[in-house]
């Protein structure tokens, strides 16, 4: 007689741990879950983004003696951090 009380218990437990999980990965920025393989996806406004300004720049630095990118990349991506600031 208490099996199909347990069944549908146990059907919204897994339910609920279902939408709790969901709600965790489709969060959006505000959870910061797609930051931690790098330095942002770029799926974040601006304003909401981990590195800004200052650290903007030493980043940009850090690629330009590292190689990673060009003069002419460099000088163009430092205008952009400045003029965002």
């Amino acid at each position: 007689m208490k099996q199909p009380f347990v069944k549908k218990t146990i059907a919204f437990f897994i339910a609920g741990i279902l939408l709790v999980a969901f709600t965790v990965l489709t969060s959006g920025c505000g959870a910061g879950w797609h930051h931690r393989g790098g330095r942002g996806a770029g799926c974040c406004p601006k304003q909401n983004c981990p590195v800004k300004g200052g650290q903007a720049l030493e980043v940009l630095k850090e690629r330009y003696v590292r190689g990673e990118i060009t003069k002419e990349q460099f000088e163009a991506m430092k205008k952009d951090i400045t003029k965002s600031d």
